[in-house]
């Protein structure tokens, strides 16, 4: 948290997101995440940056910072997961400056490792609501 404060203290950036995928080493005992998820997160940050023109190395984290003109202006319409994704079509709409900062993250074993499937389906109906608000029909 400091390191994300002093991030927006410097002016720089009115969004800073906090990358679990900097650290590629071991942390706290615990292996890196699994294939499955280092896969399923480069696809959906790839998607992010193209719906968004914002480049992040880690668009699924959850450890975010934001400035309070950002933080005003901010209306997501998911009630899910996908207010992850939606964030950065949000912030390209209120043309926030974003930055980035390492973050130490334990990658935990799934908790069920068989349900794949319903991540990709999940992923796909995601997909599909972020489309609908990149191109304006959700607002």
């Amino acid at each position: 948290i400091p390191k994300m404060i002093e991030r927006l203290n410097i002016g720089d950036c009115d969004f800073v997101n906090g990358s679990r995928l900097y650290d590629k080493d071991t942390i706290a005992g615990i292996s890196r995440p699994t294939a499955w998820r280092r896969i399923l997160n480069g696809i959906s940050t790839y998607i992010i940056r193209a719906m968004s023109g914002y480049y992040s190395s880690d668009s699924q984290s959850g450890f975010r910072a934001y400035t309070y003109r950002i933080v005003k202006g901010l209306r997501f319409a998911s009630i899910d997961y996908a207010w992850n994704a939606e964030g950065y079509i949000r912030l390209h709409q209120l043309k926030a400056r974003i930055g980035e900062v390492s973050v130490k993250t334990v990658w935990t074993p799934p908790s069920n490792p068989d349900k794949h499937h319903a991540t990709v389906f999940y992923g796909i109906k995601v997909l599909g609501r972020l489309f609908l608000i990149w191109v304006g029909l959700i607002r």
